[in-house]
């Protein structure tokens, strides 16, 4: 239970209005390649430094997937290895705590109800138009576990950068016609030609 509320509480933390101008949030589909489960997970990404981000994640696994019911809490440290503007590779490592509520089943060394875990992972992702699009590889050398997590978000950075942006030319564009030259009719030929 400890160990659940220092997660939590490193994920309310980091997730506070002081990273919030540099924050995605994003949600998809799971999936665990060596026990074959699937299920879902939500995951933010909050920019701290020109590359580097901080990455909080929750995964659970779907319980008539597999006979393992078990989720993790996760926290993540990630730097961009490569910048395409649109398109990242990013490399994470991280800590997490994995919850085996059924692990009494099981015969195995690893089955504990609380687990600390040390990932090595590996992120690509794209942004278009505020629109996030990620797969991420996990690998866990403790329990020799592969899993992947695909996802769909927000990059709420990108659509703030955006929608300053169409402020800012709307605004010229108001600017511009508010000028009194502007508003001046132009007076026509044939009345120029009958004043001369």
């Amino acid at each position: 239970m400890n160990k659940r509320l220092l997660f939590l509480s490193l994920y309310l933390f980091f997730s506070s209005n002081i990273f919030s101008q540099k924050l995605s949030l994003a949600s998809g589909f799971s999936f665990n390649h060596g026990i074959a489960s699937t299920g879902w997970h939500i995951r933010s990404i909050l920019k701290v430094k020109n590359k580097i981000f901080i990455s909080p994640y929750f995964e659970k696994v779907r319980p008539n997937s597999n006979r393992i019911k078990d989720k993790y809490f996760g926290l993540s440290l990630g730097y961009d290895l490569l910048d395409l503007k649109k398109i990242q590779l990013s490399s994470m490592l991280g800590v997490e705590n994995n919850l085996w509520s059924n692990h009494a089943e099981f015969n195995s060394k690893h089955a504990q109800e609380s687990s600390l875990l040390y990932p090595l992972s590996f992120r690509i992702n794209g942004s278009f138009s505020g629109i996030e699009i990620s797969y991420i590889s996990i690998y866990n050398f403790q329990w020799n576990e592969l899993r992947s997590q695909i996802s769909l978000g927000f990059d709420f950075y990108s659509l703030k950068v955006q929608n300053k942006a169409k402020q800012k030319k709307k605004s010229n564009m108001n600017i511009q016609s508010g000028f009194p030259w502007n508003n001046q009719k132009k007076k026509p030929l044939k009345s120029l030609n009958a004043n001369l």
